[in-house]
């Protein structure tokens, strides 16, 4: 059953919605959320959140940073995150396609499902470091 649509709910979600492929801490939200809603606070925000999340409207990551981030979930976009310095990109949509599909081939696993997906790693300039 779905929760009732608060201001709170709906601002959030059209604030993520309008930021497609950005990633939000709660706190950034917050900030921005308190323009509409000056008394809402931090504990509405998770709340909220978290409620969008079991909708699969919101997705919650964690890009090496140690602070979860937010993002809605109706573009989906995959990522390389440097385990050394947090450098995040974005990975092409057809690399990903190719990856699913080989695993379907290779694995015979044929429904993969994701919006999101994060692969750490090492980026080239600190991989290039180590090795001056």
């Amino acid at each position: 059953m779905a929760k009732k649509n608060t201001s709170a709910k709906i601002n959030i979600e059209k604030y993520l919605h309008n930021n497609p492929n950005t990633h939000f801490t709660a706190a950034q939200i917050l900030k921005h959320i308190k323009e509409s809603l000056p008394s809402i606070n931090l504990s509405t925000i998770h709340r909220n959140l978290s409620v969008l999340a079991e909708e699969n409207k919101v997705s919650i990551t964690d890009l090496g940073t140690g602070v979860p981030v937010f993002e809605s979930t109706v573009h989906s976009h995959h990522h390389l995150v440097c385990c050394k310095c947090a450098k995040t990109t974005e990975m092409k949509s057809e690399t990903v396609s190719d990856f699913f599909e080989k695993i379907k081939l290779e694995d015979g696993f044929n429904s993969i499902s994701t919006n999101h997906l994060i692969i750490y790693g090492i980026c080239i300039d600190c991989a290039s470091e180590k090795n001056q």
